[in-house]
């Protein structure tokens, strides 16, 4: 009989250590999957040169918003756009400022429309090229004047990060890893081989994968986004399973496994 039972023990023991093998095996490969740009050794003799995407000046669409001024050393304009003069002591500079932070939406027909200078298309154009643009018409009103052009740059990015939300940049060059790092990261249990971007491009939605664990990402061509864009992390399987699955049975669970092991080691001894 004491031969019998410890035959039992003795293979209960080893599916315990089975079990545990295979839990040991998991976390690793989870734990593997949390670093960054994996191809990269750990110690370098030399620094690593990498390929990197070139980045091409986005295009203005419609939906855009954007930060126009013009400035001009004719105090004249000034007048014509804030109807004030001279005498009233609000015209004091040689270089007056038309429209300062005014900003501008880009209509659904591509335009946007300034005072005095009217209505012109920027939809398609990028923003060196509408500077040039509005310019050219400014000239045509205004001594010698200065345009700025700066587009609201909005991304968005949710699932598992630490800090999802919708995020205005006052930079048009900005890659996945900015958008990222705006978010305060991934969380531990957030997917960085499988990042999904998506990308309205009129009527479609066009979506992309990106692994942030391979050094191929820099070269890839969504390595730099485009206003509007948005990045979902999707969660590991542990964390899917946490929001499904009861926390009071995996407690149940864990104190049925310590409960069978000193069971195994009691009857080991006997």
């Amino acid at each position: 009989m004491g031969r019998i039972n410890y035959i039992k023990a003795k293979r209960y023991s080893i599916l315990l250590i089975i079990l545990c093998f295979n839990f040991f095996i998991y976390g690793c490969k989870t734990t593997r999957h949390v670093a960054y740009f994996r191809d990269i050794p750990d110690s370098l003799s030399a620094p690593m040169v990498l390929q990197h995407t070139k980045f091409d000046e986005p295009k203005i669409n419609s939906g855009d918003v954007l930060n126009i001024s013009i400035q001009t050393i004719d105090p004249r304009a000034v007048e014509m756009i804030s109807g004030s003069n001279a005498s009233n002591g609000l015209v004091t500079s040689s270089t007056q400022s038309v429209g300062v932070n005014n900003t501008y939406l880009v209509d659904q027909n591509g335009y946007i429309e300034l005072a005095i200078v009217g209505r012109v298309k920027v939809a398609g154009l990028t923003i060196t090229e509408t500077k040039d643009v509005l310019h050219e018409k400014a000239k045509q009103y205004y001594t010698n004047p200065i345009v700025n052009v700066r587009n609201n740059f909005v991304i968005s990015v949710f699932g598992d990060v630490l800090r999802p939300g919708t995020f205005t940049i006052p930079n048009d060059k900005v890659s996945v890893l900015d958008a990222i790092s705006l978010a305060g990261d991934l969380n531990i249990s957030g997917k960085r081989q499988n990042v999904l971007l998506l990308h309205e491009e009129g009527n479609e939605v066009i979506a992309s994968r990106l692994d942030l664990t391979s050094t191929a990402l820099f070269n890839n061509p969504n390595y730099y986004l485009k206003s509007g864009d948005k990045i979902y992390i999707e969660p590991n399987r542990a964390k899917k399973r946490s929001a499904t699955v009861d926390l009071t049975q995996d407690r149940y669970i864990t104190y049925a496994v310590s409960i069978i092991t000193i069971l195994l080691a009691i009857s080991s001894r006997l």
